[in-house]
């Protein structure tokens, strides 16, 4: 993410935001759900696996909503301005292009869907006010570089594996 934010010239202060966001995007893999789902190793958390997938383990269950869950506890998000951490919470969300406005609940740990609603609440309405701030174009460019780093991180990671011979 620091490469591409770099490479785009963009000010310090958001290239810091979006290399939160990315740091902290994938957290909601180490749900044990998740990686049984995708059958990732026991030997670990993992947020990359060859599969296959197993999708009725998740129960509806998006990691990118277990992630926002990991963030808003996250003492450098809870410190960030309110428009700052906003965006980096947003970032997390809707890295998949989930919670444009809606996200589920179903399926996560951090409690049954009833308890969790406030959080999608809150992602919906964080949406709605960054859309004011960054317009829907902008917003949308600023998940779109958050996902290209993503994919890039996975290219690069499927480059290493070496397979055994």
């Amino acid at each position: 993410m620091r490469d591409i934010a770099r490479r785009l010239e963009l000010p310090a202060w958001l290239a810091d935001l979006l290399v939160l966001a990315a740091s902290l995007h994938d957290e909601g893999k180490r749900a044990e759900n998740w990686q049984q789902a995708f059958h990732a190793p026991t030997d670990g958390i993992y947020a990359k696996t060859r599969g296959p997938i197993r999708p009725g383990l998740l129960h509806g269950y998006r990691h990118e909503f277990g992630s926002l869950g990991v963030a808003l506890s996250d003492q450098r998000v809870t410190c960030l301005t309110d428009d700052h951490r906003d965006l980096v919470l947003h970032l997390i969300a809707a890295h998949h292009g989930f919670a444009r406005p809606f996200i589920r609940t179903t399926g996560c740990e951090d409690g049954p869907p009833s308890v969790l609603r406030p959080r999608a609440r809150e992602a919906a309405e964080r949406f709605l006010r960054l859309q004011e701030k960054w317009g829907p174009w902008g917003l949308a460019w600023l998940e779109a570089l958050l996902r290209a780093a993503d994919q890039q991180a996975s290219r690069l990671n499927a480059a290493a594996v070496v397979e055994p011979s």
